[in-house]
């Protein structure tokens, strides 16, 4: 392993991989930067804490190189290939019951299920009947069921949609509207 700081491997994007493997969530960026200050203080609690209690040095990790899964006939868990502050190499074993505290610290907090519920019912419902979609057709949607909308949250869940992936955009913007992408766009 290079140990030149010009070569060496982000720890960040490593840990990110891992996180993305441990929580199976396109978040985990967010989550690291969300994190990243109570992950410091905690570490520095327990070595603070482990020095007093212990009377020796505790290990620190400084990065995370590698994550490897066992092969399929091996127990399941997670090794992450570590190195710590004063270059020795640590291997970090999860098992399961450690793998799932991991990804119970890390998920990330409640959404607005609010909102999420709006943007999935307004999806479900131009699948169901396709075409163009604008402001005012979102509005009158939800005025029919009982709902009312503001304007300019038709137009936030609609461009929500499209910067997911699932609407195209087109027009001139004060004439927009959206409508289902194709699937070979949603692929690319």
């Amino acid at each position: 392993m290079s140990t030149d700081p010009t070569t060496a491997i982000n720890p960040r994007d490593v840990l990110y991989t891992v996180l993305r493997d441990l929580i199976g969530h396109r978040e985990a960026a967010r989550l690291i930067a969300a994190n990243d200050a109570s992950v410091r203080a905690e570490e520095k609690a327990t070595a603070a804490a482990a020095t007093a209690t212990s009377g020796a040095d505790p290990l620190i990790v400084d990065r995370f190189d590698t994550a490897m899964e066992p092969a399929p006939e091996d127990p399941p868990g997670l090794i992450v290939g570590a190195i710590a502050a004063d270059g020795q190499p640590v291997a970090l074993f999860f098992d399961a019951e450690d793998r799932a505290k991991v990804a119970a610290w890390l998920a990330p907090g409640p959404v607005d299920s609010s909102r999420e519920r709006r943007l999935e019912q307004l999806l479900d419902t131009i699948r169901t009947h396709g075409g163009q979609w604008n402001t005012g057709r979102v509005q009158d949607m939800r005025r029919r069921k009982g709902r009312t909308t503001k304007r300019s949250t038709a137009r936030l869940d609609l461009a929500e949609l499209c910067r997911r992936g699932h609407l195209d955009e087109h027009g001139p913007e004060n004439d927009r509207y959206y409508a289902l992408a194709r699937k070979a766009d949603r692929d690319a």
